[in-house]
C-alpha cells in the first residue's frame, strides 16, 4: 500500500511537524490521492515530508491510472519524486500558495501536473507563492513533455499566478511551463531557468 493513502471523497488537512517521509512500492503514490474530483489534501505547517512514489506512482498524487484529486500545498518544506513514468506532483487541480517545494518528474511525466498523453485533465495550476523547484531526473524529458503542466499535444493547462502571487520559480526555462504566454503578464514573480 500507498505510505499515505486518501480514499476516494476525503478531505484530508496534513499538518508538518519535524521531519517526515514516506515510500511507496510499485503502482503506488508516495501519498496517493484517489481518482476522484472530490478527493482534496491540503499540506501546511512547519516540518518537512519527502514523498516518494514507486514505479508509476507519483510523489504526491495517483498510480499508474493518474489522479483528479486536489493538491494544495500552503506551507512547509516538500520534496515529492515521481517513479518511473509518474510526476514530482499530480492532480486535477494544484495549488501551491507558499512553502519550500521540489517536484521531480520522471521523463515521460511533469514535474508538476498531469500525466501523458492519456493523463489526466487538469482544470488548473495555481503557482502564488513560496519556492518552488522543476526539476529532472538524469535522464532529462522529451521536448513535448512540459515541466509544469501537462503534454504538449493534451488541452492547454489553465495556469494561475494568483491576484498578488510572487512565487519564485526555477524551471529548465519559461517554454517548458504549460499556459505560460497567457498568465506572464499577471505574474509577479521571479522564474528562473535551471535547476
Amino acid at each position: 500500500r500507498a505510505g499515505i493513502d486518501i480514499m476516494e471523497g476525503g478531505h484530508i488537512n496534513l499538518t508538518l511537524k519535524g521531519r517526515n517521509r514516506v515510500v511507496s512500492p510499485e503502482g503506488h503514490a508516495g501519498v496517493m490521492i484517489a481518482d476522484n474530483e472530490d478527493t482534496e489534501l491540503f499540506v501546511r505547517g512547519e516540518g518537512s515530508l519527502e514523498a516518494r512514489g514507486g514505479s508509476g506512482g507519483a510523489g504526491i498524487g495517483g498510480g499508474p491510472d493518474g489522479t483528479a484529486g486536489t493538491v494544495c500545498i500552503e506551507s512547509g518544506t516538500v520534496a515529492a519524486y515521481g517513479g518511473e513514468g509518474a510526476a514530482g506532483i499530480e492532480g486535477g487541480s494544484i495549488q501551491i500558495l507558499g512553502g519550500d517545494v521540489t517536484a521531480v518528474g520522471a521523463a515521460e511525466a511533469p514535474c508538476i501536473g498531469g500525466r501523458g498523453v492519456s493523463g489526466i485533465t487538469l482544470s488548473g495550476i495555481t503557482l502564488s507563492g513560496g519556492t518552488i523547484r522543476a526539476r529532472r531526473g538524469p535522464d532529462g524529458a522529451p521536448e513535448d513533455v512540459y515541466d509544469i503542466g501537462g503534454h504538449q499535444d493534451t488541452e492547454p493547462v489553465i495556469l494561475d499566478p494568483g491576484d498578488e502571487g510572487r512565487a519564485i520559480v526555477y524551471v529548465s526555462g519559461p517554454d517548458k511551463i504549460d499556459g505560460w504566454e497567457a498568465a506572464r503578464e499577471r505574474w509577479n514573480g521571479i522564474v528562473w531557468e535551471g535547476n
